[in-house]
């Protein structure tokens, strides 16, 4: 079961990646409100935070390697050269996580802020979830005084840099659920028709896809971990049904209806099975019919045998007669 939960997750991921567009509100840039300013250590103005003391970034590199300034490693810097990025609205109790993958000679520190302070206030910390090795941090059942930017600060003694998310939150809605025993597992015929029934129970339903699992040298899932799908159909409604017309074999197979919204997702799988036509069987009729008409053949040649084995017989007997007389 965890690792059915692990694979749900991965296609998720997967497939909200795929299904959101430039301009979703999950990942549109909004210009920074005229009363937010980032720190001044971020715009250049300050060698440090207003609550610190020197910073000690430790001796100069000794392994040969050039003293650079900090930078955003290459998986990141696309995403962080936007000025600023919206988060949300994410639904109260839920949780969001912001990174800022960053390098440098030496490797830099990274600190996080919120609206340009150090996050210090006792309950914001008890649910966050520090991780400076991996450049991220989580916080966990948001509230809506949570809401706010968000500023990772990264520096070495070479460089600065700064990257603010801003967290919208809104209050927490039922969650994104499918219609139970939908769909449904289908067994047909070669040739003939088949469809797979969804119903999505939501009140901001994104978007409903179909998709189709797929084998590649017998594995379906690729070596990054995503599973190997065919996205057949997509739509906006909360109910559809998937038709396939004159299946064959190679149909056959696992389908998943997914559906999305803003922060959740719902998934579910059903089996088409493709058996082989089966030869023509007559019915019992045709076999009495076949019976009879082979039975009518034998009795019409014994009749006709009767007949012949007469006629001999009337003339051997008139023969003899006249003989006689």
């Amino acid at each position: 079961m965890q690792r059915n939960g692990l694979i749900f997750r991965l296609l998720g991921v997967f497939l909200l990646l795929l299904s959101f567009h430039p301009g979703d509100i999950s990942a549109s840039t909004i210009e920074p409100p005229r009363e937010f300013q980032e720190p001044p250590i971020c715009r250049g103005e300050s060698p440090r935070l207003d609550d610190e003391d020197d910073e000690d970034f430790g001796d100069e590199p000794d392994d040969g390697s050039i003293p650079s300034a900090p930078f955003w490693t290459v998986s990141a810097k696309g995403r962080l050269d936007i000025e600023r990025i919206h988060i949300g609205p994410v639904p109260v109790g839920n949780s969001v996580e912001f990174r800022c993958q960053a390098s440098g000679h030496p490797l830099p520190s990274i600190t996080w802020l919120k609206n340009g302070k150090r996050i210090t206030e006792p309950d914001v910390l008890s649910r966050m979830r520090l991780r400076p090795e991996h450049w991220y941090i989580v916080i966990r059942n948001i509230t809506h005084s949570d809401r706010g930017n968000y500023t990772c600060l990264v520096r070495n003694r070479y460089g600065v840099l700064c990257h603010t998310y801003y967290l919208s939150t809104e209050d927490a809605h039922p969650r994104l659920t499918l219609e139970e025993g939908l769909p449904a597992n289908q067994t047909v015929v070669v040739g003939s028709d088949a469809e797979f029934t969804c119903k999505a129970y939501s009140t901001r339903l994104l978007f409903m896809q179909w998709l189709k699992h797929n084998e590649v040298n017998g594995s379906k899932f690729g070596p990054d971990g995503y599973p190997y799908i065919t996205i057949l159909k997509t739509t906006n409604k909360t109910f559809d049904v998937l038709h396939l017309h004159n299946v064959t074999a190679e149909d056959a197979g696992e389908y998943s209806c997914y559906a999305g919204e803003k922060t959740n997702f719902a998934f579910r799988s059903a089996w088409l099975t493709v058996l082989p036509k089966e030869p023509l069987v007559q019915s019992d009729t045709e076999d009495l019919a076949s019976g009879f008409n082979v039975l009518r053949d034998l009795l019409d040649r014994r009749l006709l045998s009767l007949e012949r084995r007469l006629s001999e017989l009337e003339k051997h007997v008139f023969g003899a007669k006249n003989r006689h007389n």
